[in-house]
């Protein structure tokens, strides 16, 4: 990190709080918003892990001692203990998310019906594998406490048992080539479907858009997975640098990928316009005041017969009525007959 870690330690941070920021407007967007399409549980699941992930890297910095190389041991295992879990349970994560596409869109399981606890059984491996790797992670620090240590220019401690690296490394590797096997195979079967409609089965769940979404995001996690391995093995100050900025980018990244969609657009630029739920109603005039008015003049007789002569008499006007507003009313006239 050169002579000023503090720098990068800081951009670092900044940036990990930005994306903390996205990911609970994107949750809270999906949550609360009636105008928002339903989201698979398990990309709910992701969403919530990953940024559950963000919180143990700024134990540190609450704690004031970012910058210590000997930090507390409780703290410090604690710290690696959380982050070693996360980061599998983050990629385990991952694969269900295209799994349970997968499922959701007849790619697998075409000719059945999907099994019934298929989807609870992907939300629950994750938090099992968190709860593995984090317990274990914790007993090894609490009985070899000189194994877990913050280096100098690092954002968290970390577990320095070259073994245990390298198995995580392998497990999060198998689990990623996994995944981007399972989308591509996705993507082929998307594109011969489109091509070729009568010899594959596709249903209209089968969204290209969410398929390259995912395949962007298991591509992310690829290229931070041989950063890790690259920079395990043969460190450098440029491999730490972008390392560390690619992994303080992942909330943001993920929050970006998984909420630019058209219906998370609309319902954030509603929230924009009218934060507080209220709507401009169109201001409508008061309507008119009608009125009806009919008028009958009748011919007048006496009653004892026809009219003398040499008197007057009174010429018939028809009836004549007029309905209409208050304003046309001095225009209205009757008419003879």
């Amino acid at each position: 990190m050169g002579s000023h870690p503090e720098d990068l330690v800081n951009a670092a941070f900044a940036l990990i709080t930005i994306g903390q920021f996205a990911l609970v407007v994107l949750l809270a967007l999906l949550h609360f918003s009636s105008s928002m399409v339903e989201r698979s549980p398990v990309l709910l699941n992701l969403l919530v892990i990953t940024l559950s992930g963000t919180i143990p890297h700024f134990f540190l910095m609450y704690a004031g001692e970012i910058y210590n190389p000997n930090p507390s041991t409780a703290l410090c295992v604690t710290q690696a203990a959380l982050l070693e879990g996360v980061q599998c349970a983050f990629a385990i994560a991952s694969l269900c998310l295209v799994i349970d596409f997968l499922a959701d869109s007849k790619v697998i399981f075409a000719q059945k019906a999907q099994p019934k606890y298929l989807r609870s059984a992907l939300l629950i491996v994750p938090y099992i594998t968190f709860a593995a790797l984090a317990t274990g992670v914790g007993a090894f620090g609490a009985g070899h406490p000189t194994q877990v240590r913050h280096m100098g220019d690092d954002l968290a401690c970390t577990l320095q048992s070259r073994s245990y690296i390298t198995g995580v490394q392998l497990v999060i590797s198998a689990v990623i080539v996994a995944a981007l096997l399972l989308q591509t195979y996705a993507a082929v079967h998307f594109l011969a479907a489109r091509r070729h409609p009568s010899s594959w089965r596709c249903t209209s769940d089968l969204s290209f858009s969410q398929a390259a979404r995912i395949g962007s995001f298991i591509c992310l996690q690829a290229l931070l997975l041989i950063l890790s391995t690259l920079h395990a093995n043969a460190p450098s100050d440029s491999l730490r640098v972008t390392n560390v900025v690619l992994h303080a980018l992942m909330p943001l990244t993920t929050a970006f990928l998984f909420g630019l969609t058209q219906d998370c657009c609309n319902a954030c630029k509603r929230v924009v316009r009218h934060p507080f739920g209220r709507q401009k109603r169109p201001v409508t005039p008061p309507p008119r005041r009608a009125m009806c008015i009919h008028i009958t003049i009748e011919h007048i007789h006496d009653e004892g017969g026809p009219p003398k002569p040499g008197s007057a008499s009174l010429k018939p006007y028809a009836a004549s009525s007029y309905s209409g507003s208050e304003e046309s009313f001095e225009t209205a006239k009757t008419s003879p007959l």
